[in-house]
């Protein structure tokens, strides 16, 4: 087994040399791009709070959409024949 180990070295070895010096030549930094934060203006407590009623609320306390009511349900109590669904407490 070592020698399968060592052959791939003698073999393989010069190949991930140069691929190493490839990509050393064309290294590019994760930190190019970088743009720093910029914060927004402070605005006025009065219009934060008139533009959060206009929404409704704060993303955390919006209510959400009302869920629309089926038509017929078989399971409701108006429904012929079945009994109401805590009708044996």
């Amino acid at each position: 087994m070592k020698l399968v180990a060592l052959s791939f070295v003698i073999v393989a070895g010069p190949a991930i040399a140069a691929s190493e010096t490839a990509d050393a030549s064309s290294y590019r930094s994760i930190f190019a791009d970088y743009r720093a934060f910029n914060d927004e203006p402070i605005a006025a407590w009065a219009d934060v709070n008139a533009e959060m009623e206009r929404l409704g609320g704060h993303s955390g306390h919006v209510a959400a959409p009302p869920v629309p009511k089926p038509k017929h349900d078989s399971r409701s109590p108006e429904s012929p024949g079945q009994p109401a669904p805590n009708a044996g407490l």
